[in-house]
């Protein structure tokens, strides 16, 4: 194993990540910890969705606004209650959607008949145009929905149905993913911090 090589790599991973955070829009991140906010307090559901890694991602997301959020509010008067619904489980659900209808259909049977207008999808696509985030997306906007979407890669087709996006600009699937949740950590942050003003 030739050690230099492997720095070099990593270097090389470093230097990307690097360039690739100094593009996020902060005035965006901003703008989505607002909007998700202001959803809360509208007692509208928040529907998130993602495949692979990008499950992971959002169920982590999903742990941050039910438990980080609560647990570092100021003040006891602060009323904090999110109506989640994550789509990336149970198992045995998205067995059967795939099983009976097709993988395509996971997330948008669910939207169909779950979302109602006003509600928002956070839809979280590193390619930003998996079959399945697309089809759930275009639908939720068909619905009258708020799409939130998090993305990567060129020209991904999630940001045509989203009201809001992340693009991150690289064709690497870590530093997108690295970076989904760095924004994701960061708007966490920043709802705490207008709940607490």
């Amino acid at each position: 194993m030739n050690t230099h090589e492997n720095a070099s790599t990593t270097q090389s991973y470093i230097s990307q990540l690097e360039n690739a955070i100094k593009n996020i829009d902060c005035l965006r991140l901003t703008a989505i910890a607002e909007k998700i906010v202001n959803l809360v307090s509208e007692g509208r559901q928040i529907f998130l969705i993602g495949n692979g890694g990008s499950s992971s991602i959002v169920e982590h997301f999903y742990c941050d606004l039910m438990k980080t959020v609560s647990q570092n509010l100021d003040r006891k008067e602060i009323q904090w209650v999110p109506k989640l619904n994550i789509l990336t489980g149970p198992s045995s659900l998205i067995f059967a959607l795939s099983n009976d209808l097709n993988f395509e259909s996971i997330f948008s049977w669910q939207i169909e008949k779950y979302l109602n207008e006003g509600d928002c999808l956070i839809a979280v696509s590193s390619s930003g145009n998996s079959a399945n985030i697309l089809a759930a997306a275009r639908l939720a906007r068909k619905k009258g929905g708020v799409v939130i979407g998090f993305c990567g890669f060129e020209d991904p087709e999630l940001k045509q149905f989203s009201n809001l996006f992340i693009h991150i600009g690289s064709n690497n699937y870590g530093i997108v993913e690295d970076l989904h949740s760095v924004s994701l950590h960061a708007i966490v942050q920043e709802i705490i911090s207008l709940l607490n003003k």
